[in-house]
């Protein structure tokens, strides 16, 4: 096996000619398509360090990724030196947050996920893997690291998704939910179907799209503020990366703007990418000055879900997230792993230490009290 690192400004056209192929794969996700690995490379500033890993065997690419960078101390104790899958280090970029995580494999022959870690360049004492998939490599074989590298898994996540199909052949989709959520949904469209009834509109131009985009980032960003808070698009990067992404794949149809409407009021603004017939739900922007038992983020979703069982599509992925409004009109749930792997290291084995030791305080002071 070896290691061949490009370089993502100098070996673009390679970069490009390799992910071509990979895009064609069956396993990848959105996150790790041409169209998202292009746009993130094109928004990264040139300070950020992040390059592509081609491993080869036989003198043929087997298993291709890319790498960010980043040097930090934890605790401002805890020095780390860190490689970051498909992702940057940076807190700013990778609010992005990519999921369904993996590294593509280009041939038949597959290396074990130590021999990728062995063949990477010495520099690293921490490789963190967001957002993992866990049935594709090297989420499928965090269990089978042997030493002298050690696996934390810093967290398995709920995803839920609903199952196209079986919408398709039920016929009526509130007959999945639970029964809870069936009556509030019954209860929210009588109070919706006024004169006007409720309309789902799909943007059918990139006009249109950017008109959707730009009112659910208001409807986004005036909710999170009335909570004090900033919200996704507060940072231009975040919003630029997505006007762009929008203006570039658009015409893949891989971009999904929908508005919801009640008459001439909007419920709510939902934005979804599209891949392989799979649909990742991935912000929303929602009137929550309705009524609270017009359940609007909610309405959203199911009016969605419909949709795109119509269009043919097999899955509508709410991605990582274990909350109620996730969860409730699902009809089944996967899972994703965040994971860091570290080589052997006294810092690290303290570091772990004191976690147990405070785990273990708390614990006491519990039982005290």
């Amino acid at each position: 096996m070896e290691l061949e690192v490009l370089d993502r400004l100098q070996d673009r056209g390679r970069i490009e000619a390799i992910w071509g192929t990979i895009n064609g794969l069956s396993t990848t996700s959105f996150f790790l398509s041409w169209g998202w690995i292009e746009n993130c490379l094109g928004s990264l500033p040139e300070s950020i360090p992040v390059r592509m890993a081609l491993i080869s065997g036989d003198s043929k690419p087997v298993v291709a990724f890319f790498f960010g960078e980043k040097e930090s101390r934890r605790k401002g104790i805890f020095k780390s030196r860190g490689f970051f899958l498909n992702s940057t280090g940076s807190s700013l970029c990778d609010s992005l947050c990519i999921e369904y995580n993996s590294m593509p494999q280009l041939g038949n022959r597959i290396p074990s996920f130590k021999e990728v870690l062995d063949l990477l360049p010495e520099w690293w004492n921490e490789f963190f893997l967001p957002g993992l998939d866990p049935s594709c490599f090297p989420g499928n074989c965090l269990s089978e690291i042997p030493v002298p590298y050690k696996v934390l898994i810093e967290s398995e996540v709920s995803s839920p998704y609903v199952d196209l199909e079986r919408v398709r052949n039920e016929g009526d989709y509130l007959t999945l939910v639970s029964s809870n959520t069936r009556s509030q949904l019954r209860k929210a469209y009588r109070m919706l179907s006024g004169p006007n009834g409720l309309s789902l509109q799909a943007a059918a131009d990139l006009g249109e799209c950017m008109e959707i985009f730009g009112e659910l980032v208001e409807l986004h960003q005036k909710t999170w503020a009335g909570r004090g808070q900033d919200g996704a698009f507060g940072p231009e990067y975040f919003c630029k990366f997505h006007r762009d992404l929008i203006t570039k794949r658009f015409s893949h149809g891989e971009m999904q703007l929908l508005r919801v409407k009640s008459g001439s009021i909007t419920v709510g603004c939902l934005y979804n990418f599209g891949h392989k017939g799979r649909v990742y739900f991935y912000q929303s922007g929602i009137n929550y000055e309705m009524d609270e038992q017009l359940k609007p983020g909610l309405i959203c979703q199911v009016e969605a879900i419909k949709y795109n069982a119509n269009l043919g599509h097999a899955v509508y992925d709410f991605m990582a997230g274990d909350k109620r409004h996730r969860k409730s009109p699902s009809t089944h749930e996967g899972r994703l792993i965040w994971a860091r792997i570290q080589k052997p290291s006294f810092p690290f084995r303290a570091e772990i230490k004191l976690r147990a030791l405070k785990q273990w305080g708390l614990r006491a002071i519990s039982r005290e009290s």
